[in-house]
């Protein structure tokens, strides 16, 4: 009998190969140009870029996710495109002898920008396209003060998502011109704007929608002196929204008043303005819209020669006003800001005058009659009859 011999088999019966997935390791990788015209474009890619430019002089150091590049005589345009990746942007053109203009796309992803402008000279005129994309993305401009006749225009739009963006603005001189629009989209959205000073033919525009969603507004303007001129306009959207308005001393010409125009939109939103004083001719239109708002307005005096033309409209809802016009303010004041108010269901007046008067007293003010069989300020009474208490 032949005996024949067996073969060993080493493999397992039942094993597979595997490959194991190792992370991602692509090194983010940007594209910085070569300067044409006075103009420069950085682009990132589909990844988390970091990119920072910093002026010095005529000199632009730009740090691109570990990289370093040097680029001169950026005068005109640069242009940076995130792309996709929760992006990191910072650009600081505070010491720069001639700012160029700035367009930013954020492109998909969270995504941040901020940007630095130091002062600005009397001939500078400078433009800031911020186009925000899709995401939660975050959106900041400091500039320092604006010459007598140098212009400054920015311009920030929002995509999807939850957005921030914020304007902070100096003094303005002389003609100077400010121009600060934002256009928010859809998410629960905050914008906040800050301007200085004011001065003799300045001009200050600034263009507010935050569009569907919760949103919060904060502004805040210090002097605007007499031949100055604020437009202030918020669209806040439909959602229970937030506007906290501050204004120091407010003033406007005659031929051509500052404006402040609100709309609230659907929802139950809460409205909040005070003045220190307003001095000369403004024009005041708040529309409340349908739900169950708050409209809350300070002021503590308004000058003998000032024109107001106030107007507030609660829409459809409980709505409530609250006035306070301080220790100075008489009786024409409260009546130029009494007399067109509709559609609120619940009005209060504030008097902090030597008695103390609190009126607190109003049902619609459509309707409404001068508190004056249930009011006495004299006496220090509340009104009782009225469904005004002026």
């Amino acid at each position: 009998m032949s005996t024949k011999s067996r073969q060993t088999s080493n493999v397992v019966e039942g094993f597979r190969p595997l490959l194991e997935i190792l992370e991602c390791r692509t090194t983010p990788t940007v594209t910085v140009g070569t300067v044409s015209g006075g103009n420069l474009t950085i682009t990132g890619d589909g990844n988390d870029n970091n990119v920072s430019v910093v002026a010095n002089g005529n000199t632009l150091q730009i740090q691109a996710d570990g990289k370093s590049f040097t680029r001169q005589g950026v005068t005109g345009l640069l242009t940076v495109n995130l792309g996709a990746g929760n992006d990191r942007l910072k650009i600081d053109l505070s010491n720069t002898n001639k700012a160029p203009d700035l367009t930013i796309n954020g492109g998909s992803g969270d995504d941040r920008a901020d940007v630095t402008f130091g002062n600005l000279g009397k001939t500078a005129d400078v433009t800031v396209d911020g186009n925000l994309g899709t995401g939660n993305d975050k959106f900041s401009l400091v500039a320092g003060n604006l010459a007598a006749g140098a212009k400054l225009g920015v311009q920030v739009l929002g995509g999807t998502g939850d957005d921030r963006a914020d304007v902070k603005v100096g003094n303005l001189g002389q003609n100077a011109a400010l121009t600060a629009t934002m256009k928010l989209d859809g998410g629960n959205d905050k914008a906040g704007v800050t301007v200085g000073n004011l001065a003799a033919g300045a001009t200050a525009l600034v263009d507010i929608d935050t569009g569907g969603g919760d949103d919060r507004v904060t502004e805040t303007f210090g002097n605007v002196s007499g031949t100055s001129k604020l437009t202030n306009i918020v669209n806040l959207g439909a959602g229970h929204d937030q506007l906290t308005l501050h204004g120091a001393n407010l003033s406007g010409a005659s031929k051509a008043p500052s404006t402040i125009t609100i709309d609230a939109g659907p929802g139950n939103d809460q409205v909040s303005m005070d003045f220190n004083n307003i001095l000369g001719s403004t024009a005041i239109d708040v529309k409340l819209g349908a739900g169950d708002d708050r409209f809350d307005f300070a002021v503590d005096d308004i000058g003998s020669k000032a024109t107001v033309t106030f107007s507030l409209d609660g829409g459809a809802g409980q709505d409530r006003a609250n006035f306070d016009f301080g220790g100075q303010s008489n009786d024409n004041d409260r009546q130029q800001l009494g007399n067109n108010i509709t559609n609120v269901e619940r009005i209060t007046r504030i008097h902090n005058d030597d008695n103390g008067t609190n009126g607190t007293n109003g049902s619609n003010g459509s309707n409404g009659s001068n508190g004056t069989n249930g009011s006495n300020r004299s006496n220090g009474s509340n009104g009782s009859n009225g469904s005004r208490d002026d």
